[in-house]
Parts: C-alpha cells; structure tokens; sequence
C-alpha cells in the first residue's frame, strides 16, 4: 500500500533560510546572561528528527505523522498469571490484558519457524455461506534462511464435515509449481502430480523484497517470526505509545469443541489520527510504522496486511493456556473511519474475514517442498463457531 503524502513542512524564518546551523538560546545562571549555541534542531530527540528524514524507521514512509517514543522491554510472562493445561479463570480475571497481548505478541514473534493455514472471505455473505471452507492456503516460513512453503486447495462445507479438492497447488524449488489432482475412477484416470513453470509469479516472488501481493499470507499480518527480543520491544513500544491504537480486552477461558480449553482474546486495531494530510483515521499505516522501527522495512521482511493502511482490525485469539501463542484467530478489516469519527462511505475498501490456524515446527516439512508427499493442506475445521465480526 502507498503511504500517504507527508504534510507541507511549515515555513521557516528567513534566518534558517539563509543557512545559519546555530540556534541562539539565553540562560539566566547566578545572575549572569548565558549564551549557548547549538545546531538548528538539536534540541530535539532523535525520534523527532527521524520524521521526514527518509530513514527506514521514518513514520512518514509509511502514512504517519507521528514520531516513536522511548524503547520499553516486553516480557513474555503474564504477571499473576501461571500457563498450564488447565487455565485458572481467576488468575485470567487479574492479568494485564494489554501486558497479555505485548507477552503474546513477544513470544510469536520470537519463533524462528511460522506456519499459517488460513482460509479468507472476500465478503461477509462469504464468510457466512462458506464457514469454514473457503479458498485455503497453507504457508510455513522460516524466518532465518527465508525459505518458504506454499500449498493452496479448495475446502468445501457440507453438513459440519470438510472435504478437499481434487487439486493442490504448491511452490517448488526452481520457479516451479507441483500440481496434484486425484483419481477419478468414473473416467479411470489414475492421480498424478505434474509440475510445470508457474506464470502468475506468486512462488517466485515470494519472500522477495515489495511484493506486497505475493506475501500476503506469510503471517497473520500482526506479527511474523523471527525477529530479536531488542527489535520486537521496538516495535511493540512504538504501537503501544500510540493512543487508543490498540483495544484489548481481557482473556477469557474457552473449552473447545475438541475437548481442549483455550484462552480467548479479543483485540481491535482502532484507527487513529495518523497527523497527516487525509480525511481517514490510520490503521495498518501504525503497524508498518512500528514495524520499520525494528530497521526492516515491512515489505521487505515481510509485514504484510492486506488490509488499506486506513483500515483496523478486529482479532479474536484463541491461544494455548500453556504456551501462550495463537492457536487459532479470526479477524476482519475494519471499515475506514473520517477523522470525525464517521465512517468514510466513500472508500471502497474489502473487509476481508480470515481464519487463521497456527503451528509452530522446528524446521520445513521436505514433503511438502517437491512434487509428491501430502495430497492436502492439512486443514481441519477450527474448535470454536464462526464469530461474529463487526467491521467496524
């Protein structure tokens, strides 16, 4: 997404015009005037003259117009909270929940292999007509040798079971795509795999730096993996210091229909004023601002939102009681909201639904790296209803 137009710089005196580098500042010491000169700006902090400066953690790279703050240290334990198997709802009742969320967030960042299986839902009749089938892809990263698995499949609905496709779909080495489609035994065609060059360029470009559509999908658009304890705690300070940007509410104890408890925790991205030259709020433009303070840019690693950078979004978590990382998520776009707080009609924004199924392995499944090994993306259907979202 292209960042907004930084505002008009403000006019300068005539003085600073002409060049002069020093500021003139009088201090009355013991009686005596004294002149101190320092370089134009000088008394400002370095975050403060990050802004407008062109660096990669420039906030104005990425549609704000707001400078980051002091680097705070995140935690990855819950104060007055003990994980286990069997999540105490009184301990739950006394945590911190935006300290939760920043644990939460500090430890899946810290992953060093991510794997996503996600199915997404262009519109709500969508969302509701297909739940929980849907167009479904399934993506592993590791994070430090940028290597990658991609696999999608078509997943049906039909009275509570899922059934997937004939075909799937998966990058290979080479700018290669592997293709495997079933049996047909009416026809009597037997199932193979073929690979043949994939032309749409989403393997090749994957994990490459701006590709913006190719990567969606390498994380949940939050948070990927990787990342060091320092360079998450820049991150985190940045979208925590931004008022009214994150809503966290406290978690709550969840029995699943699988039998297993899961924590529930429901956080929106609530568009705020970016101070910058547009009629909307800002949303996804904070997270690539927060992100760019780790010194990657979030097209390059990649952050990738789907989402407008005027545009929140509503999580519902379902974290492991014992672990404390996402299990399972589903979120949707929020719709663009005016400065005034109205909702700005006039955006053509898609409020995408997203399932999000998380696992964490220590290294790439080699089976799922060629032609041949598994037939399916190993989908199953999520523990908990579909949520009701609301866009806004």
């Amino acid at each position: 997404m292209s960042p907004q137009a930084p505002p008009p710089r403000k006019r300068r005196r005539l003085w600073l015009k002409l060049g002069l580098p020093l500021v003139l500042v009088v201090v009355l010491v013991g009686g005596f005037v004294v002149f101190l000169y320092g370089e134009a700006g000088g008394f400002r902090s370095a975050q403060e003259k990050d802004l407008n400066s062109g660096s990669a953690t420039d906030p104005l790279e990425y549609g704000v117009n707001i400078a980051a703050g002091d680097t705070h240290q995140y935690a990855t334990d819950v104060p007055g909270y003990t994980p286990g198997a069997t999540p105490d709802a009184g301990q739950l009742a006394g945590v911190d929940p935006r300290q939760f969320y920043f644990a939460v967030l500090k430890r899946q960042g810290m992953v060093k292999v991510s794997e996503v299986i996600h199915a997404s839902y262009l519109t709500e009749d969508l969302f509701r007509s297909t739940w929980p089938g849907g167009l479904v892809e399934h993506s592993v990263v590791d994070w430090q040798t940028r290597k990658f698995i991609k696999e999608t499949q078509e997943v049906s609905s039909a009275d509570g079971k899922l059934q997937h496709s004939e075909t799937l779909r998966r990058c290979i080495e080479g700018n290669q795509e592997a293709q495997y489609t079933a049996a047909d035994p009416a026809f009597g065609f037997p199932a193979k795999w073929e690979t043949e060059p994939e032309d749409s360029h989403s393997c090749s470009r994957r994990m490459q730096p701006t590709w913006d559509v190719e990567n969606v999908g390498t994380s949940d658009g939050v948070m990927p993996g990787g990342l060091t304890a320092d360079e998450l705690d820049r991150y985190l300070s940045y979208v925590d210091h931004v008022p009214g940007l994150l809503d966290v509410r406290k978690p709550t104890v969840f029995t699943g229909t699988d039998g297993k408890q899961y924590l529930r925790l429901d956080v929106r991205i609530v568009p705020q004023d970016g101070k910058v030259e547009d009629q909307d709020r800002q949303g996804v433009a904070f997270l690539n601002a927060g992100f760019a303070q780790t010194g990657k840019k979030p097209s390059d690693y990649p952050l990738i939102v789907g989402a407008g950078t005027n545009q929140g979004r509503h999580f519902q978590y379902y974290l492991d009681p014992q672990t404390l990382l996402p299990a399972y998520s589903a979120a949707v776009d929020t719709q663009p909201v005016k400065l005034d707080g109205t909702t700005d009609t006039g955006e053509d924004q898609n409020l995408v639904r997203t399932l999000y199924e998380y696992k964490y392995p220590h290294q790439l499944d080699p089976a799922r790296t060629h032609s041949g090994g598994p037939t399916d993306v190993g989908y199953t259907a999520p523990p908990f209803p579909r949520p009701d979202l609301p866009d806004r």
